[in-house]
């Protein structure tokens, strides 16, 4: 609460534009901490932090590394926290769309797009995304998650088999959260 009023007194009393946004988007990650992370909230803070993210999103001229966060963070409250999937899954569509972003700033929105679709239950739609993340990124630390969550979707559908040759791969990765993980729903396999 502290740092929420902090942020917001240097909101109002700031004439420059540059720490006027760097103090908004600092109320923004201490609003999203406070849901997404510590998951203490009730329904008038969260739809407060809604309506502080559409204010500041809503002011955004393009898509950046720094705004694409903000937007990703946003869909992860609506889709998470809030349960509007189909209002998170069209701010990400749009943000996909923006000429601004990188192929890797693509694979993260797709990828957050991805994980949506499985709590909407088009798990093979999502398992298509993991798939084409995967493929475009083979060596980076983002492929490897993909393939890893499309395992997952292959577990959780019956289809060990397969589901386990994703997984051999994964736990010579060189990410230990993900081989470690790897191991544990390979080991959960093999039981």
């Amino acid at each position: 609460k502290t740092a929420i009023k902090a942020f917001q007194e240097a909101v109002s009393i700031t004439n420059s534009k540059e720490i006027k946004i760097k103090a908004q988007i600092a109320v923004l990650n201490v609003g999203y901490i406070k849901i997404a992370q510590l998951k203490s909230y009730s329904k008038e803070e969260l739809q407060k932090v809604i309506n502080n993210y559409e204010d500041v999103i809503s002011n955004i001229a393009s898509l950046g590394p720094k705004t694409l966060s903000l937007i990703l963070e946003y869909s992860e409250l609506l889709a998470y926290h809030y349960g509007d999937k189909a209002k998170a899954l069209k701010v990400l569509s749009e943000a996909y769309s923006s000429p601004f972003l990188t192929d890797m700033m693509k694979a993260k929105v797709k990828m957050l797009k991805a994980d949506i679709e499985v709590l909407n239950g088009n798990v093979w739609d999502a398992s298509l995304m993991y798939m084409q993340i995967a493929e475009s990124f083979n060596y980076e630390t983002i492929g490897n998650w993909a393939k890893f969550k499309n395992a997952r979707i292959f577990y959780y559908e019956g289809e060990f088999d397969f589901a386990q040759s994703q997984l051999d791969v994964l736990k010579q990765s060189t990410s230990k959260l993900l081989s470690n993980d790897a191991i544990q729903l390979s080991v959960t396999i093999t039981d």
